[in-house]
């Protein structure tokens, strides 16, 4: 259980679907665990690069920014491959970034199972 005051802020993205530009992303600020004090949205690009970017800037915009200790995201990536520098994030909102290392086991086995019909070969041996 959260401390019963700290101000958090939890981070995640919309669902998308094949096409899309761009995936939303929603913010929710936090405080002790018990309390949702606020919502935004912005949206960040589907595979891009600009997810840090987007998301500093919502928090900054808040109106909370000065009571956040804490951003909780889960996992660094969102709209697809949109990955998240943890400590770009940090030192643009100078909040401790917190990417949950929860993975569900459907998004587990999609990055540890073998692509089907693809070889793999170890990084060391030679081309042919």
């Amino acid at each position: 259980m959260a401390k019963k005051e700290i101000r958090f802020v939890g981070i995640d993205d919309s669902p998308y679907t094949k096409g899309d530009k761009s995936s939303l992303l929603i913010a929710t600020f936090f405080r002790g665990g018990l309390a949702l004090d606020g919502v935004m949205s912005c949206s960040a690009a589907v595979d891009g690069d600009d997810a840090t970017e987007r998301m500093a800037g919502m928090i900054l915009k808040s109106k909370f920014r000065r009571q956040v200790q804490c951003i909780f995201l889960d996992g660094i990536a969102v709209a697809g491959f949109n990955v998240v520098d943890v400590q770009e994030l940090h030192r643009k909102t100078a909040f401790a970034s917190n990417p949950s290392a929860f993975l569900p086991e459907k998004r587990r086995n999609s990055l540890t199972s073998p692509v089907p019909g693809a070889s793999c070969r170890s990084p060391s041996a030679s081309p042919t």
